[in-house]
């Protein structure tokens, strides 16, 4: 028997608003369970019709044979199939905008330093929690917006390859725009789903947001450029302060780096806008 195949209509797909029909025709498959396998392992699990940009999930996959009279299927061997798509379901969004905590060792500006009298403060230049040896820091709240997303997807576009795909993708910053967010700015921190019998799935994706930042100044190093999840972190050295007759702390480098890689998280397949 020749090559089994499946190919979409020249006259497919058929649009509406929300909604699309896809027609296929299935060639040299002997059986209808075997040609529904190829037209679910080929047709699309997601469909962005042109010129609309909306995002379609397959809602259902039919397949009947194309016979003649006193033909059977098997010995016909052709098959006509039918791919629908439907919006995805309105997401349920809850978001969080209490704050992320981050971990710095150089202030904006000193507001002021005290010492005993007849003593001058060392001039730390903004360093905090000068010690002999280290600048230890201190923790503080930074602008973090996380948020969630939970749909209801039907269960034949839950593949174990998907499941894999989102544990992947776990751990990730966006390498492109997404819900309008810069990339590098957007951290998938993961996503929980559960399904019961062939009912629909219920999974929630979980994201947080830290903005990018430009000309930042840092102990007097200026045009300090971070995207929201990379790492700064400040090398500081001795210096003389000759008012304090003391050895101060100051800025010798600053330095960012990339702690999470990037990924697209197009393929999670909630879409992007």
């Amino acid at each position: 028997m020749p090559t089994a195949s499946c190919k979409e209509r020249a006259d497919s797909p058929s649009l509406s608003f929300d909604s699309a029909e896809r027609q296929y025709i299935i060639r040299f498959v002997a059986d209808q369970g075997a040609a529904y396998d190829l037209l679910a392992a080929t047709s699309e699990v997601y469909f962005t019709p042109a010129p609309t940009g909306r995002i379609l999930v397959r809602s259902g996959i039919h397949v009947e044979p194309v016979l003649q009279e006193g033909e059977s299927s098997a010995a016909n061997s052709i098959w006509n199939g039918t791919v629908t798509y439907q919006k995805w379901a309105d997401a349920a969004i809850t978001f969080d905008t209490t704050g992320g905590t981050q971990h710095i060792t150089q202030s904006i500006a000193t507001k002021g330093s005290y010492a005993p009298e007849g003593k001058t403060a060392a001039n730390h230049l903004g360093a905090i929690g000068v010690t002999k040896d280290s600048v230890e820091g201190v923790d503080i709240t930074v602008p973090a917006y996380a948020w969630s997303e939970t749909y209801s997807i039907l269960a034949v576009n839950v593949t174990a390859a998907y499941r894999a795909t989102i544990a992947a993708l776990t751990g990730a910053v966006n390498d492109n725009t997404f819900r309008t967010l810069a990339a590098g700015s957007v951290l998938f921190l993961g996503a929980s789903g559960s399904v019961r019998g062939g009912e629909n799935w219920e999974i929630t994706y979980r994201f947080a947001s830290i903005p990018n930042q430009t000309g930042l100044t840092v102990g007097g190093v200026t045009g300090i450029a971070k995207l929201g999840w990379d790492y700064l972190w400040v090398q500081y050295e001795d210096y003389s302060d000759d008012t304090a007759h003391d050895l101060g702390k100051k800025v010798k480098a600053v330095y960012v780096e990339q702690v999470y890689r990037a990924g697209s998280f197009s393929t999670l397949g909630i879409g992007t806008a």
